[in-house]
């Protein structure tokens, strides 16, 4: 077993001994994270617009506030492209993951928190590693590079210029913590390059060299890649 590895199997046990927890009693871990949420949004626009400041439960909530699709939050999801905060959440939001557009003409725009990528994205990768350590002790998945694929992020033309959109990959990628690029290939300026051939060719030597023993990103990249 790797140093690597030894040092986060003992970091896995504290991470899985808090889910236990939650586990046990999920209606309480549930309720919350609900009024986590409703506490969050009280003081922003759509907040103020649907009376967060009454609403104390589920059955309240549902009451208040309709059933959404993309198209009837887009105007709100505009506003915050153009630069207004708070408008669907307390803090300020700087990401936007662009979907391809598979279910209707037109990209969707999905807002990316500070909190959704570190209490969601990153949370649940490191507990998902951690369930993995710690039912394969064995595992050589830290004592090599970690390959990582992603996508690329543009400044967004609509909004003031400190707002910007691109793959979810590249969003997780370009806001992950200095300390993964020790154990990550290729480098993050040639990961999140935006020219896809340019990114293969200049991976595969790179990626020929070294010791992988995992990898991440959108499938079909990868399979393009490992051809």
């Amino acid at each position: 077993m790797s140093l690597t590895t030894f040092i986060f199997r003992q970091l896995s046990k504290i991470r899985l001994s808090q889910l236990d927890k939650t586990r046990i009693n999920p209606w309480k871990s549930q309720t919350e994270c609900f009024k986590n949420l409703i506490a969050s949004g009280r003081d922003t626009l759509f907040g103020k617009e649907h009376d967060f400041e009454k609403i104390n439960n589920v059955e309240e909530f549902q009451k208040k506030v309709p059933l959404r699709d993309y198209d009837s939050l887009e105007p709100y999801i505009d506003r915050i492209r153009r630069g207004e905060d708070y408008v669907l959440w307390n803090t300020k939001v700087k990401w936007f993951a662009k979907s391809s557009g598979t279910s209707s003409s037109k990209s969707k725009f999905i807002p990316v928190t500070n909190e959704s990528l570190n209490n969601c994205h990153y949370n649940g990768m490191k507990t998902l590693l951690a369930s993995y350590v710690n039912s394969n002790p064995d595992s050589r998945l830290f004592d090599g590079k970690s390959l990582t694929l992603g996508g690329s992020t543009s400044i967004d033309e609509i909004g003031d210029g400190n707002t910007l959109y691109g793959d979810l990959s590249a969003i997780l990628i370009k806001n992950s913590p200095p300390w993964t690029e020790l154990k990550r290939i290729p480098q993050r300026s040639t990961a999140l390059m935006a020219d896809f051939e340019k990114k293969i060719e200049l991976m595969s030597p790179i990626i020929a060299t070294e010791d992988v023993t995992n990898f991440s990103g959108v499938p079909s990249w990868n399979l393009v890649l490992m051809n």
